[in-house]
């Protein structure tokens, strides 16, 4: 039985996909595995797209791009979505540091992005990306902005503008 491209697709990449986002629930791999068939996202980009999910293989070539300072990497993380991107590479790029520091990584899956990743210098960008999370709350302005200078070899994180905040009273 020969099955449909976009099928061949969804069970060699597209299951895989739904399986490494849902990281071992069950219940959402199922609930996600549903709303592909249902919707028809059959192709690993239709996924990604749906779900705002991401490859283990996207997410390493747009961080091995970061690392090189490769200043593509800011379309293709407004293709993806930055929030979403931020996120899920700054875990990336942790659990990578503690493979490189400690040899340690909880899914084998994770091994090859995290040897990728291995041989540029991870505490710096992780530096980078807590400083950025110090707001509490996400602001693609600031993340692209402070991205943006990392990518040129401008401003050391310590030097970077800290947010100005101000408490403005309400009414009398």
């Amino acid at each position: 039985m020969k099955l449909p491209d976009d099928l061949v697709e969804f069970y060699e990449k597209g299951i895989f996909i739904i399986a490494e986002n849902c990281e071992g629930s069950v219940r959402n791999a199922l609930q996600n595995f549903e709303r592909c068939v249902e919707g028809e996202f059959f192709t690993a980009k239709e996924i990604e797209s749906e779900f705002s999910f991401i490859s283990t293989d996207r997410m390493a070539d747009l961080l091995l791009k970061i690392v090189k300072k490769d200043c593509s990497v800011i379309k293709d993380l407004k293709e993806f979505g930055t929030k979403d991107f931020f996120y899920k590479s700054m875990k990336a790029l942790n659990n990578a540091f503690l493979y490189k520091t400690t040899g340690y990584i909880d899914a084998s899956w994770k091994k090859a992005m995290a040897e990728q990743l291995g041989s540029y210098d991870l505490e710096s960008l992780l530096n980078y990306y807590f400083k950025v999370n110090e707001l509490n709350y996400f602001q693609e302005d600031v993340y692209l902005f402070h991205l943006g200078k990392y990518l040129s070899g401008g401003t050391k994180l310590s030097e970077a503008p800290k947010p100005i905040r101000k408490r403005v009273p309400v009414g009398k």
